[in-house]
């Protein structure tokens, strides 16, 4: 199978769900599945991001060999979707501590820029949270910085804001 061109041939939610069973566990393939989504190609990156993400969900272990590339790709990407599926992917797994500081400021900086999609700064406010589950001390800081985004955002945006925060708080209590 052609990677490539399988998902060239259609952009559905029935063909990622078919490459991702076909990827299975195979980290070889996956590998090729994150060069892909790091191309410059605007029809075939976006694709390939959707489909690394949805792999990353049933196949948890694909992106432990992934962490640093996909970490290292922010910094320079441009285009909203591989941020956001590189974010959403990122979310659901506990960041190793050697990229914490650098994805922390990374996401403080996509979460300040009113010019990235919701669900972009959305990821990025989780993972915002995530390293501060293993930085306990940057927790007032976000209840802070949450707080700003709880009343003049997005539906989307004060939603995870609230939720956050309603965490933070009761983490914050119970601590002190």
């Amino acid at each position: 199978m052609d990677l490539k061109d399988q998902l060239l041939t259609m952009h559905s939610k029935l063909n990622t769900i078919n490459l991702a069973h076909v990827i299975g566990t195979n980290k070889n393939v996956f590998r090729q599945l994150i060069d892909l989504m790091m191309t410059h190609d605007t029809v075939l990156s976006p694709r390939a991001a959707y489909t690394a993400d949805y792999c990353t969900e049933i196949n948890p272990d694909l992106i432990d060999h992934e962490y640093e590339r996909i970490i290292n790709n922010l910094f320079h990407e441009k285009k909203q979707p591989i941020l956001r599926h590189s974010l959403r992917m990122l979310s659901r797994y506990e960041i190793p501590e050697k990229y914490e500081g650098y994805l922390f400021d990374f996401c403080l900086s996509t979460l300040e820029n009113q010019t990235n999609d919701i669900a972009v700064r959305v990821y990025a406010m989780q993972l915002l949270y995530n390293i501060s589950e293993r930085q306990s001390d940057l927790k007032p800081e976000l209840k802070v910085i949450f707080e700003n985004y709880s009343d003049h955002e997005s539906a989307g945006m004060r939603s995870r804001s609230s939720r956050l925060m309603k965490q933070l708080d009761n983490e914050l209590k119970n601590k002190g």
